[in-house]
């Protein structure tokens, strides 16, 4: 099941979510995204899905204020959105992900996949360490934030209240 809802909360696994943010703390690299996902109280899609993982330096190019402004939980629901960007709701090692073109997150939208000689790009992200298992399912580090591109048509699944759209992302 896809969950792409800003909306409504993940009816997936909260264990799972627990065993993500306890391996992204004691990795140490994820101190921003990790926040992110605390604030968003957002569960995993499924009992095993693939995390597309900025560090905290891919984030260091965006402004703090901005940052700060997104983690505020008035803004909950844009942050749900824009982390199930960063989430498959199957299990994709980095072998599994050379075979695709896309994958459709968790959100709905696609994200697409290049290879480039050994390189992994994930949206116009580098894959920059990959296979990190967390027990439901497998981390892969990114030097970028992802999001859709501007105009990009609107995930899938209607959410019950207004819609975020993809001009209205905070990084």
């Amino acid at each position: 099941m896809f969950v792409g809802c800003a909306t409504t909360p993940s009816s997936g696994s909260p264990e799972g979510r627990a065993a993500l943010i306890n391996t992204l703390s004691a990795d140490g690299r994820f101190k921003t995204f990790v926040k992110m996902l605390e604030v968003s109280e957002l569960d995993l899609p499924n009992d095993t899905s693939t995390l597309f993982a900025p560090t905290d330096e891919a984030f260091a190019s965006i402004d703090q204020a901005l940052l700060d402004r997104g983690l505020e939980r008035t803004n909950r629901d844009k942050l749900r959105t824009e982390l199930q960007f960063h989430m498959v709701p199957d299990k994709l090692t980095s072998a599994q992900l050379r075979d695709e073109s896309s994958v459709e997150t968790a959100a709905g939208y696609p994200v697409t996949v290049t290879k480039n000689g050994d390189r992994l790009l994930v949206g116009n992200a580098v894959v920059t360490e990959a296979d990190i298992d967390f027990g439901f399912g497998v981390v892969h580090v990114i030097d970028q934030p992802l999001k859709p591109p501007k105009g990009y048509p609107k995930p899938k699944e209607a959410p019950k209240t207004r819609r975020v759209q993809p001009d209205q992302w905070w990084w």
